[in-house]
């Protein structure tokens, strides 16, 4: 990667290489999915702070997602912030220890908050409500991250972005699913320690009651686990317990876990399957260095759900 980036530093001006740069992309088929991150949109939203008006009384979030852009902008400027709900039911925002100067107890000019739009029917909705509010407020709305096409149904957007994309804070709920790999331990369920690590009854034991991390609520393409073949039965019977949808439960075919420690190919085997599933295009893995050699044995990409990086 680093000689393409001498490549292109000395053909692109340096404000454009920095904004190549600045967004991580899943290139698949001359497709490009934007991944954007918790980092990305702090920054996007502190560069547009200059364009919104000092004088909004009040910021209001759009449940779930938007509010965490809410509270980031009202955090910036200083002002009283609540969600939606709270707004319609006339529920007075919190503020914590820290004073905010002039609240406005009968707030007059509202910004709306979402982090993204797409096809404006979220926002929609929330016009409709507030028209049936019947109010003489100002109502300004504001998205994070806008496509070129439903710009214009917002006073402000602080990025374009282009679709498909992800976002950190859902792709393991983002319909993406359907067309990812994903690891097992790490990923769906902790890990094992070291003691329940023993190849016997003690790991059956963690098998059957692993503690669950993050269940998609979308069908999974296909698991792609370590896990041995032998314990493919307790594997299964976990993911039932759970309710996970998935299609492909792909797990390596060893005789023993001290035969997969010594040949020490939990990387290339994802790698491989990963390559070789052409309706695949995204790994989810939970160790970083793994996340790393799929992504460059597979030349496809990988997220690490640990650090939340995107592999390319």
């Amino acid at each position: 990667m680093s000689y393409i980036k001498d490549i292109i530093k000395n053909i692109l001006p340096y404000g454009l290489l920095k904004y190549y740069w600045k967004t991580k992309r899943i290139n698949h088929n001359c497709e490009v999915i934007h991944f954007n991150s918790f980092q990305k949109m702090s920054t996007a939203i502190r560069n547009s702070i200059k364009y919104l008006p000092r004088d909004i009384d009040l910021i209001v979030g759009i449940p779930r997602s938007g509010m965490i852009p809410a509270y980031m902008i009202a955090l910036f400027l200083n002002k009283p912030c609540c969600s939606f709900t709270e707004f319609k039911n006339n529920i007075p925002p919190e503020h914590g220890e820290r004073d905010i100067q002039h609240i406005n107890r009968d707030p007059q000019k509202i910004l709306i908050v979402d982090d993204s739009i797409c096809s404006g029917n979220a926002l929609k909705k929330i016009k409709q409500e507030i028209k049936k509010i019947k109010t003489n407020q100002t109502f300004l709305y504001y998205t994070v991250f806008s496509t070129p096409e439903a710009k214009h149904e917002v006073d402000f957007y602080a990025e374009i972005t282009e679709l498909p994309r992800i976002f950190q804070w859902n792709y393991m709920y983002h319909s993406i699913i359907n067309k990812s790999c994903l690891d097992f331990d790490g990923i769906l369920c902790e890990d094992p320690s070291d003691d329940d690590n023993d190849d016997g009854d003690r790991y059956k034991h963690f098998l059957l009651n692993a503690k669950q991390l993050y269940i998609p609520n979308t069908k999974i393409h296909a698991i792609v686990t370590s896990r041995l073949e032998k314990y493919r039965h307790e594997t299964e019977l976990w993911l039932h317990h759970h309710n996970i949808e998935y299609d492909n439960l792909i797990m390596l075919d060893l005789p023993d876990a001290m035969t997969r420690q010594k040949l020490n190919i939990h990387a290339r085997f994802k790698a491989d399957i990963y390559k070789k599933d052409k309706n695949a295009i995204l790994f989810i893995e939970s160790n970083d260095k793994q996340a790393r050699d799929i992504a460059k044995l597979a030349g496809k990409p990988c997220i690490c759900l640990e650090t939340d990086s995107l592999y390319e």
